[in-house]
């Protein structure tokens, strides 16, 4: 889909230069150009007794909002997708057509009707690609739905799921208690032990992971771990010697 035409008005307001930019159609064809078409479908086809003010506001419809999927479901509502009724031999290398289509422009005068065109006139009038129309055609005979918007969102967490959920079963492994001053019913925080941080639990992660493929960088696994979980880590205990702490981090 080609970029829409954005326009921009330069407002000065006590030495302020605000700029307010809108939304603009594409430019009209030019009317010869509609009504150059040739066909031989014996006069099924009725380019030709289209008007300049029927293709300006047909194409306006078309762009009344720049969204694509309002524009797709535009296009499908004057397009019509048939099944042949008789295949023809196919001489050479070239594939058998499994459908066609009829493409309609509405005239804004009455009496109100529906202009049966060719592909290439109903491309030109909308100024849009003609693969657009052959894949909006292909999906609804397919499928048999509306298009929607396909374009863009996450589509990195699908292929991220097996680790997410290994990370999560090895962070619920970990047995927590409730701390001293937070039991209550409406609290959730959780502790580990004083021993552990995040860093030291990733490397233990990353110790036991055999399977390459389920490994993951540091960042990865601390935003799991602060997102997913209300866990926090032990104050270290006050009444112990310094002899004993070295040998507890000797062992």
């Amino acid at each position: 889909m080609k970029p829409n035409y954005i326009l921009q008005l330069e407002i000065i307001s006590n030495g302020v230069h605000y700029f307010i930019t809108w939304y603009s159609a594409k430019k009209p064809p030019n009317i010869k150009d509609i009504k150059s078409c040739k066909h031989k479908t014996c006069g099924k086809l009725k380019c030709d007794t289209l008007n300049p003010q029927d293709i300006r506001k047909f194409h306006e419809a078309f762009y009344a909002k720049p969204d694509k999927t309002f524009q797709d479901n535009f296009l499908l509502k004057y397009m019509k997708v048939h099944t042949p009724k008789r295949r023809r031999r196919i001489v050479g290398n070239r594939a058998e057509s499994k459908s066609y289509t009829k493409f309609y422009v509405r005239t804004y005068v009455k009496p109100y009707k529906l202009i049966r065109v060719c592909q290439q006139a109903f491309s030109k009038i909308l100024n849009v690609g003609i693969h657009r129309l052959r894949n909006i055609s292909k999906k609804f005979l397919l499928l048999g739905n509306i298009p929607e918007e396909n374009r863009g969102g996450d589509r990195i967490s699908r292929k991220n799921y097996a680790k997410k959920q290994n990370v999560m079963k090895f962070i619920e492994s970990f047995k927590c208690i409730e701390g001293h001053y937070c039991r209550s019913a409406t609290s959730e925080r959780k502790y580990v032990s004083s021993d552990l941080n995040i860093r030291k639990m990733w490397k233990i992660y990353q110790n036991q992971q055999e399977d390459e493929s389920l490994k993951v960088r540091h960042c990865y696994f601390r935003n799991i771990f602060n997102t997913n979980y209300n866990i926090g880590f032990k104050t270290p205990r006050v009444d112990v010697c310094s002899k004993c702490m070295e040998l507890s981090e000797k062992t």
